[in-house]
């Protein structure tokens, strides 16, 4: 009986097709798939079979396709493949109008809370609590008709997300916070 020797190849493999080539579901196959593979096409290699009696050697192209070697050139690499790198991410250029303001607000968004940002459309950086109230310090309102708050700590949320206390309430809740302060001193 004809004994297969099996081993993976050491790098990335490919190689091109000298002629159409029938596709077999397993070496040493004795019957073709329906398709065969055209001249000229380049497929990566996984692994290779050897019979031991004849030498006759087997590619396998992934799962159960294989082809015997005769009639191909090996290939370092696939000339037409794309190589994809890591594309850049477009910085997003928007110019912005800021003002400098003091209001207070409620973070109104769904129960998992609202993002907030290192800027305008910039890292986002974590999630705030819904109903949490804040104090807004400036407000950027950029050419794509977005509006932004920065917080006093720092961060920056979309105005989708605020509710602005009206001035008379702010005042009434941080006249209660003086004298709940006060009073647990």
């Amino acid at each position: 009986m004809n004994q297969l020797e099996t081993n993976q190849p050491q790098q990335v493999t490919f190689v091109e097709l000298d002629r159409a080539k029938p596709v077999y579901r397993e070496p040493q196959g004795d019957i073709a798939l329906n398709t065969e593979l055209p001249a000229h096409s380049i497929w990566q290699v996984f692994a290779f079979a050897r019979e031991t009696t004849n030498g006759k050697v087997w590619l396998n192209l992934g799962g159960a396709s294989w082809i015997t070697s005769k009639y191909t050139t090996p290939r370092s690499d696939n000339p037409y493949s794309y190589v994809l790198g890591s594309p850049e991410t477009p910085a997003l250029e928007f110019a912005e109008d800021t003002s400098t303001i003091r209001e207070y607000a409620t973070v109104n968004s769904t129960q998992q809370g609202a993002t907030i940002w290192s800027a305008p459309y910039g890292n986002p950086l974590t999630r705030i609590p819904h109903q949490t109230q804040v104090v807004l310090v400036r407000q950027a309102r950029l050419t794509n008709d977005s509006v932004w708050y920065q917080l006093s700590t720092g961060e920056w949320i979309q105005s989708a997300y605020i509710a602005l206390i009206p001035p008379f309430i702010a005042a009434q809740q941080l006249r209660q916070q003086v004298n709940q302060d006060a009073f647990e001193a």
